[in-house]
């Protein structure tokens, strides 16, 4: 598809997910589809480039890998902790949602800092050690056989 006609597609497919989110009452779909309309304004207004040199979003990205592996053990501790003090209008449930994303960037960032830093040194330093002299594999061609249809 040419440049044109990908962004055709592209804007008819995210319209019709935004228009059957509205119409179920699916957030998700409409918050996405939203996401996919601003990225991709961005990325052919030639402004995603400035956007990606924010501090805070390249922060998020250096430790997005521990924020991965922790975020759902600290959003259920942080909501553990709603439940035992009751938090059950909604503006109390989007304060501890706010207390629940500072938790989590606050806990990766540590992870990152104590476990996932160190870890990547310790792999080059690991990986630059000289591989021990081991003697040539003989390694056999395999061979494919096409079976009869």
């Amino acid at each position: 598809m040419a440049g044109a006609e990908t962004g055709a597609a592209f804007r008819s497919l995210a319209g019709i997910i935004f228009l059957a989110g509205v119409s179920s009452g699916n957030a998700f779909g409409v918050v996405c589809s939203a996401a996919a309309f601003v990225l991709f304004g961005s990325a052919v207004s030639g402004r995603i480039s400035s956007g990606l040199n924010w501090r805070w979003l390249q922060f998020l990205g250096l430790i997005s890998y521990s924020l991965y592996l922790t975020h759902n053990l600290v959003i259920g501790a942080v909501f553990r902790v709603a439940a035992m003090v009751g938090a059950v209008s909604p503006l109390e449930v989007l304060i501890w949602w706010i207390v629940s994303l500072l938790c989590c960037v606050a806990f990766a960032a540590t992870f990152w800092l104590l476990i996932e830093r160190p870890s990547m040194e310790l792999s080059k330093r690991l990986g630059q050690r000289k591989a021990p002299d081991l003697p040539p594999q003989n390694v056999a061609l395999l061979t494919v056989r096409h079976l009869p249809q």
